[in-house]
């Protein structure tokens, strides 16, 4: 059982998950209070319903800009930047003894600002990206933020990528706190056995997207089903975006079976993961991939890119998964290759390593390490 926090928590973030809802009912008990401003009830781009529970929730009063973005690695999504006009208006009428505030964007800045009106408030970025995610970003967007960063008692990070970076950015790698993404291991709880015999079954989960790596993935696929035409794989894809119309005129060879899925409710999600043989995240850029928590703990090894913080931290190449740079594609095919070659008894092995690799990582630790930050 954690210490309480003794204090009001103001959080500030976009919009809230519903994959994060438990972990905030836990820190709500192991607070004073606990309220929590968004800038939106639910993106766009996203199919979840907004349920908070019985969370204190506050929707501010935002300008959402939507626009197109190309990244360094070479593809573009759309993206959304929410500015909260209102947040040191709310953050007045709170009165919080601490602030967690999501990112360096403009409601961290007015958080900054509010810290230096009133010094004797906490202030925390919870700052979720890595380096591949924030690779070129410009001179004058690290000024801010080095300048955010002088007035921040602490920053959350998800793992090692993203201390990295915030410690480029001349911050004390003792003020940043490493705290693991977490799923609800409860939902996606599942066996490293499985039956024997058949195709063998990938399996992704996720926005169909350029930033996903996709294609690039499929196109190695390909090549691997072309040389071993005597094994038979299945690919199924869960999810929605752009990509869906292009990714269903792929052409395939005939061992080779693609199968889309509409996204699916995340309670529901664990019984797909419990059908497969392999976890497939070939991403381009991500923060994080809870995805990958969601896969090992199903009993999954992931065969996953490096440029997912998720799979950088959590993933053992050769023991829960397989690693590679999703831009270099004859590593992406070593990959693949050293996957689809596993025996059965191999893989059983590699599940139940990919089960206990990430079982401490549930929603009470996650809720420890915030708290822990809080009283640091």
């Amino acid at each position: 059982m954690t210490n309480l926090f003794d204090g009001r928590v103001a959080l500030l973030t976009n919009f809230l998950p519903p994959y994060r809802i438990r972990v905030l009912d836990m820190l709500r008990e192991s607070v004073r209070h606990l309220r929590i401003f968004v800038s939106v009830s639910m993106e766009s781009n996203r199919r979840w319903h907004a349920d908070w529970g019985s969370l204190d929730v506050v929707v501010q009063r935002t300008l959402s800009i939507s626009g197109r973005a190309k990244h360094a690695e070479h593809f573009q999504e759309d993206r959304t930047v929410h500015i909260p006009y209102d947040t040191l208006f709310q953050l007045a009428a709170y009165q919080p003894t601490a602030i967690i505030a999501a990112e360096f964007g403009m409601r961290t800045m007015q958080a900054a600002l509010y810290k230096c009106l009133f010094p004797r408030t906490k202030l925390i970025v919870w700052a979720t990206l890595s380096e591949v995610t924030e690779k070129y970003r410009g001179p004058v967007r690290r000024a801010i933020r080095r300048s955010i960063l002088k007035v921040t008692d602490g920053v959350l990070v998800n793992g090692l990528s993203g201390a990295r970076y915030v410690e480029s950015l001349g911050y004390s790698r003792s003020r940043i706190h490493i705290v693991p993404q977490a799923t609800d291991n409860e939902i996606f709880a599942g066996s490293a056995f499985r039956s024997q015999g058949g195709a063998t079954k990938l399996l992704y989960t996720g926005q169909l997207i350029e930033r996903k790596g996709l294609p690039l993935f499929h196109q190695q696929l390909v090549r691997w089903c072309a040389a071993h035409p005597e094994r038979e794989i299945t690919w199924t894809l869960i999810g929605s975006g752009p990509l869906r119309e292009s990714i269903q005129g792929w052409d395939c060879p005939s061992n080779y079976t693609l199968t889309l899925v509409d996204e699916v409710d995340y309670r529901d999600l664990g019984v797909h993961y419990s059908r497969a043989d392999i976890f497939t995240l070939p991403t381009l850029a991500d923060e994080w991939g809870l995805v990958v928590n969601e896969a090992m703990i199903s009993g999954l090894p992931v065969l996953g890119s490096l440029y997912s913080q998720a799979v950088e931290d959590l993933v053992v190449n050769g023991e829960s998964g397989w690693t590679f740079q999703p831009d270099n594609p004859e590593e992406l095919y070593r990959a693949l290759e050293q996957a689809l070659d596993c025996d059965a008894a191999e893989l059983d092995w590699m599940r139940q390593n990919a089960i206990e690799r990430v079982r401490p990582l549930d929603a009470v630790h996650m809720r420890d390490l915030i708290v822990r930050a809080l009283k640091s």
